[in-house]
């Protein structure tokens, strides 16, 4: 199957930033944090995880507290993180834009 290979918004992209850096600071693989979610009675596939990170997956907010609760740490945190992104993000990408001007 093919995936978009755009964010779907800029929110998706920048809280998909902020997992993939937690998870990472976390010393956790995606197979883990998967493993953390089956654990506590809920599904996620890798590639799930994978596109979220990436920006790819539409609707990343609905993944967000099964994703927060494997990291240990507050869906609104990572929200949080998300947004002061955005909001700090280089005028050079508001005005050019990933795929052309």
């Amino acid at each position: 199957m093919t995936r978009t290979a755009y964010p779907l918004c800029d929110l998706d992209e920048h809280l998909g930033q902020v997992v993939r850096e937690t998870r990472q600071n976390c010393g956790l693989k995606i197979g883990d944090v998967c493993r953390r979610i089956a654990d506590a009675g809920k599904q996620m596939h890798q590639p799930t995880l994978s596109w979220l990170e990436r920006g790819q997956q539409r609707r990343a907010l609905e993944h967000v507290d099964m994703v927060a609760e494997a990291l240990g740490i507050d869906p609104d945190v990572l929200v949080r993180m998300a947004r002061v992104r955005r909001e700090r993000r280089p005028v050079e990408q508001e005005r050019f834009p990933r795929g052309g001007a």
